[in-house]
Formats: C-alpha cells, sequence, structure tokens
C-alpha cells in the first residue's frame, strides 16, 4: 500500500468509525426510549420526551472532537496527493521540455516547480474551508435525522399497523441501512457518510490534480493535450479517448478540449467518477495511447457499475445487521437480517464467478 492509499484509508476510516459511534449512539437513544415508553401513553408526548436526548453534551463534544480531526486528515491527505502530483507534473514538463526547450529546460523546470508550490498553498486553504465548512452541518443533520425516526415510529403506532417496539426496529432498521445524514446538496437530496466520503474523497484528488496541472500547462504554453484511454470508460467518454485536443481551442487541426465537456463534473477528466487524464501533446513525440474497443470498454463499464451496486447491497445490510444488533431486537429479526447478508454476499460471489473480476474486500465493508 502506497503513502496516497494509506491516506486515503484514514479518511475513510476516520467517517466510518464516526458513524458508527452515532449510530450506536442512536441506538441506545432508541433503546431508552423503549424502556421509557409507558402501556398507553400519547405516543406524542413520549416522542417529545426523546427529542430531549439531543441535548446531551457528551455526544456534540465528539462532534466537536471528530471535526478537529477531519481537518487534520484533509491537511494530511492533500500534502500527499500535491507531492504525487507534483512528482507526475514535473516529470511530464521535463518530457516535453526535451522536445520543445531542452536549452532553457531547468530554469522553465524551476519556474514550473515555484508556480506549483504556489498553487498547492492555495489549494490547501480552500480544501481546509471546505471541509470546516461540511463539518458545520453534521451537529444540526444529526437532531434532524433523529427527529426523523422519531416521526416514523409516531406514524407507525398512530396508525394500529404495529406497535412500539416492531415500529422502532423496522424505522431504525430502514435507517441504518440508509446512513446518517451528512450534507443536503442544492437540490434538497440528503448525502449520507458513505455518499459524502465516497464523493469528498474523490472531488479532493479531482480538484488538486487538475488545478496544478492547469497552473503547470499554462505556465509551458501547452496548448495539445492528448486523453488517456481506459478498457472501463464510462460509456459517455468512449468517444473522447486517446485523442488530441487543443486546450484553447484554437488549433484547425484539433477540436476543443471543451468539445469532451471538459470543465464540468460530468466532462470528460473533470468529471467527478471520471480517471481520465491528459498529457502534453507534441507532433514530434506523436501520440502514447491507443483507443480500446467500444464494445468491450461499454462492456467493461457495465460489469463495474453492476459490481459497485452488489457491494453496496452488502454494505447497506451489514449497517442494518449492527443497527438491530444495538438494539437488542428479536432473535428472529437478527436471523432475518444475518441471512439478507449472507444472500448479499452470495450475490457477489456469484457475480465475480461468473465475470472473472477480482473482489476488493474494502468496498464491502461499511464505510
Amino acid at each position: 500500500m502506497n503513502e496516497l492509499d494509506i491516506r486515503l484509508l484514514a479518511y475513510e476510516r476516520m467517517y466510518s468509525d464516526y458513524e458508527d459511534e452515532l449510530l450506536s449512539l442512536i441506538a441506545d437513544w432508541l433503546r431508552e426510549g423503549l424502556n421509557d415508553y409507558e402501556v398507553g401513553e400519547n405516543i406524542e408526548d413520549w416522542k417529545q420526551r426523546q427529542l430531549l436526548k439531543t441535548n446531551n453534551a457528551n455526544y456534540k463534544q465528539e462532534i466537536i472532537t471528530h471535526n478537529r480531526l477531519s481537518l487534520i486528515e484533509v491537511v494530511a491527505l492533500v500534502i500527499v496527493i500535491t507531492k504525487k502530483e507534483k512528482e507526475l507534473l514535473l516529470k511530464q514538463a521535463d518530457e516535453y521540455l526535451e522536445v520543445t526547450d531542452n536549452e532553457n529546460k531547468a530554469s522553465r523546470l524551476k519556474d514550473v516547480s515555484n508556480a506549483i508550490e504556489q498553487a498547492s498553498r492555495q489549494l490547501m486553504i480552500e480544501q481546509v474551508q471546505y471541509q470546516q465548512q461540511a463539518n458545520k452541518t453534521i451537529l444540526d443533520n444529526l437532531d434532524a435525522d433523529y427527529k426523523e425516526i422519531l416521526n416514523e415510529i409516531a406514524k407507525e403506532v398512530v396508525s394500529g399497523k404495529k406497535g412500539i417496539f416492531e415500529a422502532t426496529h423496522e424505522v431504525a432498521k430502514k435507517f441504518a441501512e440508509k446512513g446518517l445524514t451528512v450534507l443536503k446538496r442544492r437540490d434538497g437530496a440528503k448525502l449520507s457518510v458513505e455518499g459524502y466520503v465516497s464523493s469528498s474523497l474523490r472531488a479532493i484528488q479531482k480538484t488538486v490534480a487538475i488545478q496544478l496541472q492547469e497552473q503547470t500547462y499554462d505556465e509551458l504554453e501547452i496548448d495539445l493535450v492528448e486523453t488517456t484511454s481506459l478498457a472501463d470508460s464510462r460509456i459517455t467518454h468512449i468517444p473522447f479517448q486517446a485523442k488530441v485536443y487543443s486546450r484553447s481551442g484554437a488549433s484547425l487541426k484539433y477540436p476543443p478540449l471543451a468539445s469532451t465537456g471538459y470543465g464540468t463534473i460530468t466532462g470528460m477528466i473533470t468529471g467527478i467518477n471520471c480517471r481520465h487524464q491528459m498529457y502534453p501533446f507534441d507532433e514530434v513525440t506523436g501520440q502514447r495511447f491507443k483507443p480500446f474497443s467500444e464494445k468491450g470498454a461499454a462492456q467493461n463499464y457495465r460489469l463495474s457499475q453492476k459490481q459497485r451496486e452488489l457491494e453496496r447491497n452488502i454494505r447497506r445490510a451489514k449497517k442494518e445487521l449492527k443497527m438491530l444488533e444495538e438494539l437488542d431486537a428479536p432473535l428472529d429479526e437478527l436471523a432475518r437480517s444475518r441471512a439478507k447478508v449472507e444472500r448479499s454476499e452470495k450475490r457477489l460471489d456469484n457475480f465475480i464467478d461468473r465475470t472473472g473480476r477480482r473482489i476488493r474486500l474494502e468496498r464491502i465493508e461499511p464505510q
């Protein structure tokens, strides 16, 4: 495991452990609430008493501690990413200048290095500010999540469909599978811890890499670039693989880079889930990448998406089981939940056997 993988794993584990702690806390509150419920009492009175638990000072201190740790982790992560990107970009610059301006290569490489360092410092500030903003919402969202759970329990009980014990187990199980809300997007959609960690890591890596690359290419006045080629490229990006583009759009021979969607969250290279990269291109050296079969790339992409779906199902089933265990659910409920985990794991095993793809054990543990 290299230095970057270690830092990425540390960031993921930090949030995974944090969510486990908060889910356990909610389970404790719900278990206490069941013990506190008096047969025949008004469910709304019971709900209001349970809401007071969010004033607990201990869990608010846990959030403060987590926020501090998250800033330390994001700083460490950005340091490692910038170090990796700087090495890659200086190597690209060296190769490019070897062909285009060998006489002034040393001085220009120094200028590139200084530009990267300056951009890295600004990126560090931006990423820390983003992390601070994200952390601010966690406390309010946890209160809202707990209130939503209690509302759902009360609704089930009032309808007469379930008793309070059954309703609590059912609602908590579904909530654990969905995950805690870390952020709410502008469109109102909720982002769970797993979704946040995944998107945050991709965004950090993507932002740092793209901005440092843009800074470097501007410094070297590089206009023509070549895109890489992937065997499992996103289907919409397949037409843009292993081709030469003009960053400025001024070339009469090559199409503008913007025609690939570059610069957007769904476009080539800058897309949040895109693994494509670009390299400097010069007519002397020629292209270095060859396109994969469009049919083969599309099939590989579909298989990769199916595998991720199966992996998500396993993680969700495990979260559900853990919540029921925390609530001391009846043995028959626990047995059904364990069976669900086993079925999910079996589906993934069958898929791996059938397709020959590699299993990723780190993807089937709750994040």
